[in-house]
């Protein structure tokens, strides 16, 4: 059953789900300015071979966030960004966060929060219906790299518009040709042997078709990808 949190609540379970994530970890954070402590248990997340992926907003002036941005990109996270994201979501394998807590260490102390927490096992429909929104917000998304220098930049900026407008797909289980979705990853005999595991490694990358480690329904597409 979901769970309602408050604020302190919230930022205890959001580094819950960092510290719990054993395949795929999704932050969807306009702003971030976070604690050391906080970018520690991510570092700890890549070190496990966790998919880390961070969702920023994309804005015209990142003075503010300029240094955590290179911490990030620094310690192995796929840092994306976005004009249009206004919400806020986390998620694991296992469970997942909607709130207005953005990833910013003001927030415990300054703000009163809200936030529903859900795991996969007790509310199944709504875990998918969030990681289903939140893949299509990351196919949507530009990639930031960070340079020789220490300074960041969008590594593509036509990777969310390659995603967005491509057509032809292949199914992650099989390689078969189906029409590009980042919802609907399988083809009709694959998703019917599938055993609705959503973090299960699979075979192939929904874009490219290559063979490729780190593919799921989580993360259709491979990191060379997206």
């Amino acid at each position: 059953m979901p769970k309602f949190l408050t604020t302190r609540n919230t930022a205890s379970h959001i580094e819950e789900i960092i510290i719990e994530s054993k395949e795929i970890l999704v932050l969807v954070s306009p702003f971030v300015f976070i604690h050391p402590n906080l970018v520690s248990r991510l570092k700890d997340a890549v070190d496990r071979k966790v998919n880390v992926i961070l969702v920023l907003k994309d804005q015209d002036d990142q003075e503010i966030n300029s240094s955590e941005i290179r911490k990030f990109c620094k310690i192995g996270l796929r840092v994306l960004v976005n004009k249009r994201i206004h919400g806020k979501a986390y998620f694991n394998e296992k469970e997942a966060i909607i709130t207005s807590f953005n990833l910013i260490e003001s927030s415990e102390r300054n703000s009163i929060e809200f936030g529903v927490l859900v795991t996969k096992e007790e509310a199944l429909d709504v875990y998918e219906r969030i990681v289903i929104e939140c893949n299509h917000l990351i196919s949507q998304s530009d990639p930031l790299e960070m340079s020789d220098d220490g300074s960041y930049f969008i590594l593509d900026t036509l990777g969310s518009e390659k995603l967005a407008n491509q057509k032809n797909g292949f199914c992650i289980g099989c390689s078969a040709s189906i029409p590009f979705n980042f919802d609907r990853p399988f083809c009709i005999d694959c998703y019917r042997k599938w055993d609705k595991n959503m973090e299960k490694q699979m075979q192939y990358c929904h874009f490219c078709k290559k063979s490729v480690s780190g593919v799921s329904f989580l993360s259709p597409v491979c990191r060379n990808c997206i």
